[in-house]
C-alpha cells in the first residue's frame, strides 16, 4: 500500500514545522508492504518556496500506476491557514483531510470580534513593512510559547508573508466556496487553549465538511507540542482505510 501525506504548515512558519512528524512517521512500526511517503510544501517566507507543481505527489486519479501499484491512500494535513494555502483540486484527490487549528473564516468569529480582528490584521501588516522580526515574534508569543520552531533571520520574505496574510480578508467562506463541494473524509482537530482561532471557528469548518471533531487541552501550537498524539491519529487512520478497503475488496 502507497500512502502518500502532505503537510502543509500555516502563515509564519516553514516546512520543518512539520520536521517531528516525518521523524516520527518514520518510526512507526508499519506493516512490510507499506511505502510511507511525507511531502512538504514552503511557503517561501525564509527562502525558496517548494510549491505541489514542482514536487512529486501521487493523483489518486492515475488507480492503475504500474510503479506505485492500485492501492494508494492520499491525506492531506493543514495547520491554521495552510488550508487555505493548498490548491483545492490537491484537497480534491485526497481520501482524508485532516486540519489542525484551522478555521472556516478568520475574521467572522474569531476571538474578541470581526472588528478586533481585522483591526490587528490590518497592523501587522502595517508593521511587517518596517519591523518584521517584531511581528513575527509577537506572534510566535500567542502560536509558539514554547519556541519550538525556529527560523532563519537572514531570508525573510516580506513580500509572502504580506501577500498570505491579505488572504485572511479574501478567503471565500460562503457555502458556495469550494470548500464546500469537498468530498474527501475530514477530521478537525482544535486545542481549548488556541488563543488564535476559536472553537466556534473549528465547529464552523467541521460543520461545512462533515468532519469528524477532535478537541484537546492544547493551544495553537498543537502539531508541535502533541506530535505523539498527531501521529498516533494518522496512523489510526491509515490503517482503519486499509481495514475498510480490505473488507469491500473481500
Amino acid at each position: 500500500m502507497y500512502i502518500e501525506i502532505i503537510l502543509q504548515h500555516g502563515w509564519g512558519y516553514d516546512r520543518t514545522f512539520f520536521s517531528n512528524w516525518v521523524e516520527a512517521l518514520e518510526k512507526q512500526p508499519w506493516p512490510r508492504d507499506y511505502r510511507i511517503k511525507t511531502t512538504l510544501p514552503d511557503r517561501g517566507y525564509f527562502g525558496a518556496p517548494v510549491a505541489l507543481d514542482d514536487m512529486e505527489y501521487i493523483d489518486l486519479n492515475k488507480r492503475n500506476s504500474k510503479t506505485i501499484g492500485s492501492d494508494k491512500l492520499l491525506i492531506v494535513v493543514a495547520h491554521s491557514l495552510g488550508l487555505h494555502l493548498l490548491p483545492v483540486e490537491v484537497i480534491a484527490r485526497a481520501d482524508y483531510l485532516v486540519t489542525v487549528c484551522s478555521f472556516l473564516n478568520f475574521h467572522k468569529e474569531a476571538p474578541g470580534g470581526e472588528r478586533r480582528s481585522r483591526l490587528l490584521v490590518g497592523r501587522m501588516l502595517t508593521r511587517l513593512k518596517r519591523a518584521p522580526l517584531e511581528v513575527l515574534s509577537d506572534f510566535y508569543k500567542i502560536t509558539d510559547p514554547a519556541k519550538r520552531f525556529h527560523f532563519s533571520l537572514l531570508d525573510i520574505s516580506v513580500e509572502r508573508l504580506a501577500a498570505d496574510l491579505h488572504l485572511l480578508d479574501q478567503i471565500d467562506t460562503s457555502e458556495d466556496s469550494q470548500l464546500s463541494k469537498l468530498k474527501s473524509k475530514a477530521i478537525v482537530v482544535h486545542g481549548l487553549e488556541d488563543t488564535l482561532i476559536s472553537e466556534q471557528q473549528s465547529l464552523s469548518l467541521a460543520r461545512l465538511l462533515n468532519a469528524e471533531t477532535l478537541i484537546c487541552r492544547a493551544g495553537h501550537d498543537l502539531p508541535l507540542s502533541h506530535t505523539n498524539a498527531c501521529i498516533d491519529l494518522i496512523t489510526k487512520v491509515i490503517l482503519a482505510s486499509n481495514e475498510a478497503r480490505s473488507e469491500y475488496c473481500a
